[in-house]
């Protein structure tokens, strides 16, 4: 009685006077040809399948059903005195202006300034131009100060000497500095 199993291997596919019946074929490669007709139709029949629902899937967008009827529209009955014709939206050209301005003017000794871009971390006012120098106040952005001297190098920054509303004089980095116009 024949094996079930397509990929048993049968006696014809063994090396003849080999020590273990090692198989024949190059180190126990199966042997398409040895394959029953019914695996071949269980490895052929779901990709023939499959291709013929993907081809009736792109077939059925391109060609009208004609089993099932599709109704015509009629026009539906407009009051007096309201035109049914539709009409197109006339474009409408609006000119976009764009207005630039101009920069603020570079920080200089005499001039407003505020202070911005610090976030949660605020600004401190030193007694001099370094990070080496006493901590007189902090302030937080939107603060104005006129700026008296500078700018100064010092430890990498740019430092200048401002004077704040409550009389305050020290020294700030320049970074965190604008000019109010």
């Amino acid at each position: 009685m024949p094996s079930l199993n397509p990929f048993r291997r049968t006696s014809s596919s063994r090396r003849a006077g080999a020590p273990g019946g090692t198989p024949a074929g190059g180190g126990g490669r199966l042997d398409i040809n040895e394959l029953p007709v019914w695996t071949w139709i269980l490895i052929l029949l779901p990709v023939v399948l499959i291709g013929g629902a993907l081809w009736v899937m792109t077939r059925s967008g391109s060609e009208p059903d004609l089993l099932s009827p599709t109704a015509t529209p009629t026009p539906a009955q407009t009051p007096a005195g309201i035109s049914n014709t539709l009409q197109a939206p006339t474009a409408t050209f609006t000119p976009m202006v764009i207005v630039a301005t101009p920069p603020p003017p570079p920080l200089s000794a005499g001039v407003q300034a505020e202070v911005f871009g610090t976030g949660a971390g605020q600004l401190r006012v030193r007694s001099g131009p370094g990070t080496t120098y006493a901590t007189l106040q902090i302030v937080s952005d939107g603060t104005r100060v006129q700026v008296l001297e500078g700018p100064s190098p010092a430890d990498g920054f740019q430092w200048w000497r401002i004077q704040l509303s409550d009389g305050t004089i020290g020294w700030v980095v320049g970074d965190f500095l604008r000019t109010v116009q």
